[in-house]
C-alpha cells in the first residue's frame, strides 16, 4: 500500500512538472517572439541612422530622403490638403494577429497593449516601442523621391508611404495605408469572415464613434462641429473611411470637412438633391433656377440625416442589400445559413433602425438627435443583437 501511495505521489507531481515546464516554454515562446520583431525594428532603425542620423528628435541633419528610403514599400499614406483643418489623431485600439493595434505598445512585461504618449505612434507589426510622428522636415523629405502616386484630385494628391505624421505648412497628412479597402467593401470582407455579425456591428461603433468625435471632440478650445460634406450618397459617405488591418473603420478622406458653429456652412456653391441628402441642403424653389445666394447655410444636423441610412449598409440591411443577397441564395443553394443569419440580424436590429429614422429625419434639424445620443442607441442596439444572437 506504501509503495501504490508513493507511485501515485510521484505520478502527480512529474504532472505538476511537466505542467510548469510547459507553461514556463510557451511565455518563453511569446517573449521571443517579441524580442525578434524587436530586434528587427531596431536593425532597421540602426542602419538608417548610420546613415541619417537619429530620428528620435535629436539634433542630426538627415539627408534628403535618406530616412525613408528602404522604408517606403507597402504601409501608409501620405495626404497633401489645400485648406485649413485641425484633428486630433484618430488611433485603431482594436487588437489583431496577437499584437496590439496601431497607436498602442506591448508592454514587456505584462504583455498589454498600452497607449502610445501623444504625438508617438505605432504601426503593426512593429509595436515593441512607440516611435514619433514625422516633423514637417521629414515630411517634405519624403515628397520627390520617387514614392508612389497613387491618385490625384482637384484638392489634394495621394503618395503611398510608410509611417504617420503631420504638418500645417504645408498641410500634409500622413496615414497607414490600408489593403481592406473603403467602407463600400464591407459586404466582401464580411462574407469572408467567421463572424460577419459582429464585424459589422464594430464598424458601425466605429462610425458613430468617429462622428461624436467630429461634433462633440476634434474642434477642441475653438468649439463648434466637423461636417461630413463629402458623402451626398451613401457609397459616397462609406467611401470616406478605410477599413484598417484590425478590421476597424477609420476616417480617411478628410479634405471636405468645414466647421460649423449653428448653421454657418455649405457643402460646396451647387445643387444638391437625392433622398439621402438633408432636406435643408436641397433646392426646394423649384421651377426659379438653383441659385446658391438664396440658399440658406446650414449645420451638422445634415450629418445626423443620413444616419439610418449609413447603419443599414454598414450591417448589411439595406433593401437593395437583402434583396442582391436573396438572389445569391438562389444561385448557390450552399449559402442559405449565411443569408439565413443575415435575416435574423436584420429583424433583431430592426426597431432601432426605425427609432433612428423616427428621430433623425426630421424635417426640422434642430429637433434632430446629437450624435452622442445615437452612440447610445448603437450601443443598446449592440447589446440587445449579442444576447438574442446566441439563442
Amino acid at each position: 500500500i506504501t509503495v501504490i501511495v508513493l507511485y501515485l505521489t510521484l505520478t502527480e507531481i512529474m504532472k505538476l512538472i511537466f505542467r510548469y515546464v510547459a507553461m514556463g516554454m510557451i511565455v518563453a515562446i511569446m517573449m521571443l517572439t517579441l524580442w525578434i520583431y524587436s530586434l528587427r525594428h531596431e536593425i532597421i532603425i540602426r542602419d538608417v541612422n548610420k546613415k541619417d542620423g537619429k530620428v528620435d528628435g535629436d539634433d542630426h541633419n538627415h539627408n534628403e530622403g535618406g530616412f525613408f528610403k528602404g522604408l517606403f514599400d507597402s504601409l501608409g499614406l501620405a495626404k497633401r490638403q489645400n485648406g485649413p483643418i485641425r484633428l486630433h489623431p484618430m488611433v485603431d485600439r482594436s487588437v489583431g494577429n496577437g499584437f496590439c493595434g496601431s497607436g498602442y505598445f506591448v508592454d514587456a512585461d505584462t504583455l498589454a497593449c498600452n497607449p502610445c504618449s501623444e504625438g508617438m505612434f505605432t504601426l503593426p507589426p512593429h509595436v515593441v516601442s512607440c516611435k514619433p510622428l514625422l516633423s514637417c522636415e521629414q515630411i517634405g523629405d519624403i515628397i520627390g523621391v520617387g514614392v508612389e502616386n497613387l491618385s490625384e484630385g482637384g484638392v489634394k494628391s495621394l503618395l503611398k508611404g510608410k509611417w504617420k505624421g503631420f504638418c500645417e505648412d504645408p498641410q500634409i497628412l500622413v496615414f497607414p495605408y490600408f489593403h481592406n479597402g473603403d467602407g463600400t467593401k464591407v459586404d466582401v470582407i464580411a462574407d469572408k469572415m467567421n463572424d460577419p455579425m459582429q464585424f459589422k456591428m464594430q464598424l458601425v461603433k466605429d462610425y458613430v464613434g468617429i462622428l461624436s468625435y467630429l461634433h462633440h471632440e476634434a474642434s477642441g478650445d475653438v468649439g463648434g462641429s466637423f461636417v461630413m460634406c463629402d458623402a451626398v450618397t451613401p457609397d459616397k459617405l462609406l467611401s470616406q473611411f478605410m477599413i484598417s488591418n484590425q478590421y476597424r473603420l477609420v476616417l480617411n478622406d478628410v479634405d471636405a470637412l468645414p466647421l460649423a458653429h449653428g448653421n454657418s456652412i455649405k457643402c460646396g456653391h451647387h445643387e444638391l438633391a437625392g433622398d439621402f441628402v438633408a432636406p435643408e441642403q436641397r433646392w426646394n424653389k423649384a421651377p426659379i433656377p438653383f441659385d446658391d445666394a438664396q440658399l440658406n447655410p446650414y449645420s451638422e444636423k445634415v450629418d445626423i440625416w443620413r444616419v439610418p441610412e449609413t447603419v443599414e449598409m454598414l450591417m448589411g440591411c439595406s433593401k437593395p442589400q437583402l434583396m442582391q443577397k436573396k438572389r445569391h441564395q438562389r444561385s448557390k443553394s450552399d449559402n442559405t445559413g449565411f443569408n439565413q443569419l443575415d435575416e435574423k440580424v436584420c429583424h433583431i436590429i430592426r426597431p432601432y433602425i426605425n427609432l433612428l429614422k423616427g428621430k433623425c429625419k426630421r424635417l426640422n434639424p434642430s429637433e434632430r438627435p446629437s450624435a452622442l445620443w445615437i452612440a447610445s442607441v448603437v450601443k443598446k442596439m449592440s447589446i440587445v443583437l449579442d444576447l438574442q444572437s446566441r439563442h
